[in-house]
């Protein structure tokens, strides 16, 4: 839909120019030639740019939306470039009510933003002093912290319409950005200090308005918010239930079972232990839970086991390894100096074990010295219970699915961010 208004003649080719932008309007640029006239001297002729290469976005020239409860319309179209890889769109909007604003496109996502005059903390934030700061510097305003998410060198490649400030092709503008949960503060580096603040508006609903019906983006835009399924809360609330009830399940059939006194016997060759295991039931099955001393070190273990007629019933290998440190004042660690190995007892009777350390190293290196004897306790008839850790940890990620997805959705949100702690 168009604005019915007045027009004025391009002083430089005679196309009729539609003047939709009130009063504040101080650059008006010539849809047909490219020429920049200053609106307010009588429209004299500024500029000629032809033949620019236009941006790829469906807004017109005297478009009409509505955004925020407000009927805006389009009076100006900027192209911009940064590098020459990244391009967006900046649609100057008017509206005789609410004044102007801007609506960006910006890989297939729209952006409203307005000049913002209210009190921030600090009053002012400069390129120096982002990069003499030793943690991403923040502003507060609104009630909230805005947190520094880039700086913007960018160059204007495409003017055409009215604009309410002295805006020509070739123009650059470096600002820095500043984010919050839903909102952005955008503070403009040039002789004017300008602080725009910036939201993401319903996409589908804001298309609509003015006409289009726009394809979903592909990418997380930083002031996207994150789109809640529709089953979320009642499939988070299920699974904290069930991560309760097998948490429980789950301690029961790791308290059933029998402690097992093994028979060690004297070692053979380089065997770390050898041993006989008397099993009395078949109920269930055999845990040999293996403990070492690895400490920033790993060693690998191999272990044999025969049935009471002397017959290998399996043989296993595992790599146990262990590491902790301090690093910037906090302690972390890794891996675990115990491990379990789990089989089913065909009959009762003396189960032969054989367990050797054939390798192991100090830190990552091998060839290192190995751990020193292990410790060995045996249980029989436990329960198998593996199946039932699955299940919890199946339950205790969809109980966990909010936080989750918020986690991986401001990750994307962050993505784009500049700033490094290198």
């Amino acid at each position: 839909m168009r604005a019915e208004v007045a027009e004025v003649a391009c002083p430089n080719c005679g196309v009729g120019l539609k003047a939709l932008g009130g009063g504040r309007v101080v650059i008006q640029v010539c849809t047909h030639c490219g020429s920049a006239l200053d609106a307010v001297d009588n429209f004299r002729l500024l500029k000629t740019h032809a033949e620019l290469p236009r941006p790829d976005t469906p807004l017109k020239l005297g478009d009409k939306g509505r955004i925020q409860g407000v009927d805006w319309v389009v009076i100006g179209i900027l192209g911009w470039s940064e590098a020459k890889r990244w391009t967006w769109t900046d649609h100057q909007l008017y509206s005789p009510s609410h004044g102007y604003a801007w609506l960006t496109l910006e890989e297939g996502h729209l952006i409203f933003s307005r000049a913002w005059r209210g009190a921030m903390s600090p009053t002012w934030m400069t390129e120096r002093g982002i990069e003499t700061a030793e943690k991403p510097p923040e502003i507060a305003a609104r009630g909230q912290s805005y947190r520094y998410y880039e700086t913007t060198d960018a160059k204007v490649t495409f003017a055409e319409g009215e604009f309410s400030w002295a805006v020509m092709v070739g123009d650059r503008s470096k600002t820095l950005s500043f984010m919050s949960t839903d909102a952005m503060l955008t503070l403009d580096q040039g002789p004017e200090r300008e602080v725009e603040i910036s939201t993401y508006p319903p996409q589908a609903e804001t298309w609509a308005s003015f006409g289009i019906k726009a394809a979903a983006p592909l990418r997380v835009h930083p002031l996207q918010p994150r789109r809640v399924w529709r089953d979320e809360r009642f499939l988070s609330g299920l699974g904290a239930v069930a991560t309760l009830v097998a948490t429980l399940a789950w301690g029961v059939l790791q308290s059933q079972g029998n402690w097992v006194e093994p028979r060690v016997l004297p070692k053979a060759g380089g065997l770390e232990v050898e041993a006989e295991l008397p099993i009395t039931t078949t109920t269930g099955v055999v845990e040999l839970r293996i403990r070492t001393d690895v400490y920033n070190a790993w060693a690998g273990i191999e272990t044999e086991v025969t049935d009471p007629s002397g017959t290998v019933l399996f043989q296993n290998a595992r790599e146990v390894g262990y590491y902790a440190g301090i690093e910037d004042g906090e302690s972390w660690s890794e891996g675990s100096q115990v491990t379990s190995i789990y089989f089913r007892p065909t009959e009762a009777g003396d189960y032969g074990l054989s367990l050797s350390v054939p390798e192991g190293g100090a830190g990552e290196g091998a060839g290192g010295p190995s751990l020193s004897r292990p410790s060995l306790t045996v249980y029989e008839g436990r329960a198998a219970s593996m199946w039932m850790l699955m299940a919890l940890v199946l339950s205790a990620l969809m109980a966990g699915l909010p936080l989750i997805r918020d986690w991986l959705h401001n990750r994307a949100r962050w993505r784009g961010s500049d700033w490094s702690d290198d």
